[in-house]
């Protein structure tokens, strides 16, 4: 399904975990709007703090293993205003054998503004290498859609793609 129309994507209490970012002055383009560089780093932010609180046995630098983003996508749904708090609704929405996908959305005042997708991939000694039971067991604490969300029939994601602001 296309994430854009997946209602459960684009709803704040699906996702297990959030994280707030408060925009910077910087972050704006020429037309005061956050630009897409900005964005990115909002999305990244939440992506490490979601690993740190997953790995919390040892800082990155001294890990025996590593965690390399393999690849991003970034669906800007509306404009992000300034001045702003948004909140980055985060979790993982599929565990491979050698990789992991955050899924996440930007949410101002409970309307997405834009989702996210990062595959990362677990390399032990520079090789993608698959993903061992207790570090599953820990990624799956914060499986997307979080516990007890389901997808109920009566959403209609266009409606929530109309409460959007233009």
């Amino acid at each position: 399904m296309d994430p854009r129309r997946d209602p459960l994507r684009l709803s704040l209490a699906s996702y297990p975990l959030s994280h707030a970012v408060i925009a910077r002055f910087s972050d704006m383009d020429v037309n005061g709007h956050l630009n897409n560089v900005a964005l990115s780093s909002y999305y990244e932010d939440a992506r490490v703090a979601v690993d740190l609180r997953v790995f919390p046995e040892a800082p990155p630098a001294r890990r025996s293993f590593s965690l390399v983003v393999a690849q991003v996508s970034t669906q800007y749904l509306a404009e992000a205003p300034f001045p702003g708090t948004y909140t980055i609704g985060i979790g993982v929405s599929r565990l491979g054998t050698t990789s992991f996908t955050h899924s996440a959305g930007l949410f101002l005042d409970s309307v997405c503004l834009g989702l996210s997708d990062a595959v990362i991939v677990h390399l032990v000694d520079g090789l993608p290498t698959p993903l061992p039971p207790h570090l599953r067991t820990m990624i799956e604490t914060v499986a997307f859609p979080a516990p007890g969300i389901e997808a109920t029939p009566d959403i209609d994601a266009q409606d929530a793609q109309d409460a959007r602001p233009r």
